[in-house]
């Protein structure tokens, strides 16, 4: 019987090594962040890669809250978060799960009064400079954007845009 016990603790001791494979990729961790390295491990080749994640925020979400960039999958019931995979038709797509500027949203004075503008990933307001002299509406009003995108909005102005 102790013979027995003997030769089943060293068959558990001998074949008792790691039995799943790990597999390594990056993903992006944030805003001017280098990638991280992530693993995941799995039964074999295609078991660990299937299982390779990254996530970051849903980019379509107007001030969304949530700003996590990382690995693995999203957590569980988080609409706000995009997952995407490390591993795509026999390839590695480290870095998957780029990083997106969120959207936010914004207002500038148009006409004295404060007005929306449409979400993005900058806030840029325009309006006139100190030294204008001329009363193109386009422009004394102000507005969301830049000079040059509200010069070629307004075709019949006549300010120009780098100067007033």
């Amino acid at each position: 019987m102790k013979f027995l016990l003997l030769v089943v603790a060293l068959a558990a001791a001998a074949f008792g090594f790691d039995q799943f494979v790990t597999y390594n990729f990056t993903c992006v961790a944030g805003f001017n962040v280098s990638s991280v390295t992530c693993s995941v491990k799995g039964t074999g080749d295609t078991d660990a890669r299937t299982s390779a994640f990254c996530h970051s925020p849903t980019n379509s979400v107007v001030d969304h809250s949530y700003t996590e960039y990382g690995c693995g999958p999203c957590p569980a019931n988080n609409a706000n978060c995009t997952a995407c995979t490390a591993w795509a038709a026999d390839a590695a797509t480290n870095d998957c799960n780029t990083y997106q500027a969120p959207l936010v949203s914004s207002s500038c004075l148009v006409a004295g009064v404060s007005t929306a503008c449409i979400p993005s990933s900058t806030i840029v307001c325009f309006g006139l400079a100190a030294a204008y002299a001329g009363n193109n509406a386009s422009l004394t009003d102000g507005g969301c954007g830049t000079c040059v995108a509200a010069k070629a909005a307004a075709t019949d102005a006549t300010w120009d845009a780098a100067t007033d």
